[in-house]
């Protein structure tokens, strides 16, 4: 049965399955095609027969996965399909800041892959079954109505139909563990507070609401997807590639901890593309800009911009100073009202509210200070500050918070510190779909039990879309969220997101099985995958201690190493030294992160006198950090210096007044940069 836990452990199995020289030929072809055509960081290596099996697509990355040396800069001996290719400001949806392919990192646009996809088919369906066991490594779809005979028996249906039918379930795999049960098995709670505090959760969520939305199908009808579920657990839209449901089953044996139906619902990405075939296979949608330029906070499409846009180069806000107005039933709005953000997903938890609140209000006090001193009109305004924030979050995320996750060795190998800046036009920066399906989503393991805010202990459950703490206690709400302890970056994660996410009335969800469905739904190959392309060994046994304490849990429902799913697998593996990550989710992490940064011709570094900053500006930019920002903001009058980490002697609270204010006396002193190029270029 799908999902149940099997007590008895499968013996390890070293060999890869063969495939057949046809679908070699294949995906060879369409790796070749496909790198040839984005020019990724990724780089392919020979192949051959011997050395190619299931799994990759890509030999890995160049050198160790991050020695590649990206000193090229822009090559503009080409024709530009960009009419502006020399802006001073980025457009709002990412449009043309690679102006030879200007839809990379553009809002709307595919997914990128760092290895080839593992759908079913081969094409879109989802991956739903072992690499082990009987049959091929992909489903096998004849021709509808099968081999033609004149024989018919019953109702028509040929002979050749109900053969088939038979030796099918011969061929077919067996099914991999429901991701109900991944989660359940894998990732139980277990609650071990860290040093850090639940604010580089928070600062994760803000950043990956800046990078990545996933577009998701829309059902054609209401009926829910859970009540056509077969007795295999599995949905017919599993077996059509315009199919939209993907429901998680729940099949445990002994029956589920905490819920009593029989699935959970889900429903599939949807495919960037219409026609989609073996020389191109499914790809999702990434409704965001891939860059780290603030989208969250001004929207990624030209609708979203307008509709926050207040006057005179200001954002809209509500009362109080707070985000303004927005869709009613986004939230629980009970006596108050839903907000309007850059992202929908604003209320998702409270502490995210509060940071898109405190970088709107950090826009207008921006603006408030260059209007006072300055004759700039509402776009200069508008787009100086834009551009100002947009290097503040670029700071905070590479300064602040990558050094909490990653060790000094992975920002030196990475080139993620401070400096050594150069644009590398052949730098794909588009979000890559494991980082943004499996590996970034480490952070929901941060996720704690509950807050203690203002006194009250308020369990997460409760937190969940409402935006009830924003409107009443929101300096005790920030106060909490740099007071209280994360949990530990493990593979347990709290039951608040597991059993009772988005919990109303009787109906909840299961985080950690969305995650790994997504995975399988996007047709993320297995961890082991991810581990061959980052150059590291391949798990071959379940008790491999790069599983930790997990591989006898996984050995209960996995069939073999080689099905477990990359978000299981990379949570499970021990942290490096002096990191918070893994081996595999470190190189995954790392190398987007050097994409973001190397692949933005407008990243804040930048040498670019047009689009760049003046060097006392980017001193001015130097003094900022997240602690100040949020005493400023949110008007507190404490703080520790390093707001990812709980205080102690190392880490004392200071006083706000101590630290340096963000000085803009060089924008208003320095004209140049600007009128040389107004006008000529327009503000876009």
């Amino acid at each position: 049965m799908l999902g149940s836990v099997v007590q008895a452990r499968h013996k390890n199995r070293d060999n890869d399955y063969v495939m057949s020289l046809t679908m070699y030929q294949a995906q060879l072809s369409a790796m070749k095609r496909d790198y040839k055509q984005r020019e990724t960081t990724v780089e392919i290596s020979t192949i051959g027969p011997r050395s190619f099996n299931q799994f990759f697509g890509f030999g890995g990355f160049a050198g160790d996965a991050a020695d590649a040396d990206f000193d090229g800069g822009a090559d503009t001996d080409f024709d530009s399909p960009c009419p502006d290719s020399d802006r001073l400001y980025r457009n709002i949806t990412g449009y043309c800041n690679n102006i030879r392919r200007p839809t990379q990192g553009k809002s709307f646009e595919r997914y990128k892959r760092y290895v080839y996809p593992q759908y079913q088919d081969g094409i879109c369906l989802p991956r739903i079954r072992s690499t082990q066991g009987f049959g091929f490594p992909y489903d096998i779809h004849f021709p509808k109505g099968g081999y033609k005979r004149k024989e018919s028996l019953g109702s028509g249906k040929r002979f050749f139909d109900y053969w088939w039918d038979w030796y099918k379930t011969l061929l077919d795999k067996p099914l991999l563990p429901s991701a109900r049960t991944v989660s359940v098995v894998v990732h139980p709670a277990k609650n071990v507070n860290s040093r850090s505090t639940v604010m580089l959760m928070q600062w994760g969520q803000f950043l990956d609401h800046d990078l990545t939305a996933a577009a998701i199908e829309q059902p054609d009808t209401q009926t829910p997807c859970c009540e056509d579920i077969q007795e295999n657990g599995l949905h017919p839209d599993v077996s059509s590639c315009s199919g939209q449901c993907f429901p998680i089953p729940i099949v445990q044996i002994p029956p589920d901890r905490f819920f009593k139906r029989n699935c959970i619902e889900f429903l599939r990405s949807r495919s960037v593309e219409e026609k989609i075939d073996e020389e191109n296979p499914r790809e999702q949608q990434n409704l965001l800009t891939a860059f780290v330029d603030g989208s969250s906070v001004y929207g990624s499409d030209e609708e979203t911009e307008e509709r926050l846009r207040g006057e005179d180069g200001r954002m809209k806000v509500s009362d109080n100073n707070l985000l303004p107005k927005g869709n009613s039933k986004d939230c629980i709005e009970e006596d108050n009202f839903c907000f309007a953000a850059g992202d929908d997903r604003v209320h998702v938890f409270p502490g995210l509210t509060a940071l898109h609140t405190t970088f709107v209000r950090l826009h207008n006090t921006i603006v408030q200070k260059l209007d006072d001193n300055t004759d700039w009109d509402d776009e200069r305004l508008y787009q100086e500050t834009r551009k100002i924030v947009g290097a503040i979050l670029q700071r905070i995320t590479y300064l602040e918070f990558l050094p909490e996750i990653f060790n000094k060795r992975t920002l030196r190998k990475y080139k993620l510190k401070d400096g050594n800046y150069k644009y590398n036009i052949n730098i794909d920066p588009s979000i890559a779909s494991v980082f943004a399906t499996a590996a970034f989503r480490f952070g929901h393991s941060l996720i704690p039990n509950f807050l203690v805010i203002d006194g009250e202990k308020v369990l997460s459950r409760k937190l969940f879309n409402n935006p009830k703490f924003v409107f009443e206690k929101l300096k005790a709400l920030v106060k909490s969220v740099l007071s209280n302890p994360s949990e530990t970056v493990d593979r347990f994660l709290t039951e608040e997101i597991t059993d009772h996410l988005f919990e109303v009335d009787d109906l909840s969800f299961d985080l950690a099985s969305f995650n790994i469905q997504r995975g399988r739904d996007h047709g993320l190959p297995p961890y082991n995958a991810f581990r061959k392309l980052c150059k590291l060994r391949r798990v071959k046994s379940f008790y491999s201690r790069q599983l930790g304490s997990a591989g006898p849990d996984m050995a209960k429902i996995y069939r073999s190493v080689d099905d477990i799913d990359v978000f299981a697998g990379g949570l499970a593996e021990p942290p490096l030294r002096g990191s918070q990550l893994g081996p595999t989710f470190t190189c995954i992490l790392a190398q987007q992160f050097k994409d973001l940064k190397f692949g933005d011709s407008f990243w804040h570094e930048t040498k670019d006198r047009k689009r760049g900053f003046t060097s006392d500006q980017l001193e001015s930019l130097k003094r900022v950090t997240l602690s100040k920002v949020l005493c400023d903001e949110i008007g507190l009058d404490s703080i520790q210096r390093n707001p990812f980490r709980t205080v102690t002697d190392g880490n004392p609270e200071v006083s706000c007044d101590s630290l340096p204010d963000l000085d803009l006396s060089p924008w208003w002193d320095d004209e140049t940069n600007y009128n040389n190029h107004h006008g000529k270029h327009g503000y876009y």
